[in-house]
């Protein structure tokens, strides 16, 4: 392996041969000599469910699917935290935050502020459902997250 490639290891993602990636069984494609080469996760996340929502004027995201992976009840009692720019969302038997009948979520606005989101902007909302949490990926978390990720994929130290 070439030392112009960068050893940085993607957290769930496996390292393919040096030069070469798999496209799919049996066939593989060069890759310019000193640009990492990364294979695809060692192992899919079945507790992971991803979508996007609108944020609405009412300060609520909606997406069934990814709230029902959760499988918190109606009227389940929630807590939001900003961290990172994005909003982690878990159950706290005194928390503020309810789910509704529609499945839906609403963010109190001193949270919409603390991460940048605005009404109308399409956000990333990423349940985790073995440690019960949700997130919200505000437009900036996303293109910062993805930014870091192509970066480090191009071998770049972003």
């Amino acid at each position: 392996m070439s030392s112009a490639v960068s050893s940085t290891v993607l957290p769930g993602y496996v390292r393919a041969d040096a030069g070469t990636i798999s496209l799919s069984v049996g066939e593989s494609s060069r890759v310019p000599e000193g640009v990492p080469v990364w294979g695809m996760p060692a192992a899919p996340v079945p507790s992971l469910s991803f979508d996007t929502a609108v944020m609405e004027a009412t300060g609520r995201v909606r997406n069934r699917g990814v709230l029902a992976a959760l499988g918190w009840g109606v009227g389940k009692r929630l807590r939001a935290t900003v961290v990172g720019g994005s909003v982690v969302i878990y159950p706290d038997r005194h928390g503020p935050l309810r789910l509704s009948a529609s499945l839906s979520l609403g963010l109190p606005a001193r949270v919409r502020a603390a991460c940048g989101v605005r009404v109308g902007d399409r956000v990333l909302l990423a349940a985790d459902a073995v440690r019960g949490v949700l997130a919200v990926h505000p437009p900036a978390a996303v293109t910062e997250m993805l930014g870091w990720l192509h970066g480090r994929l191009a071998g770049g130290d972003r």
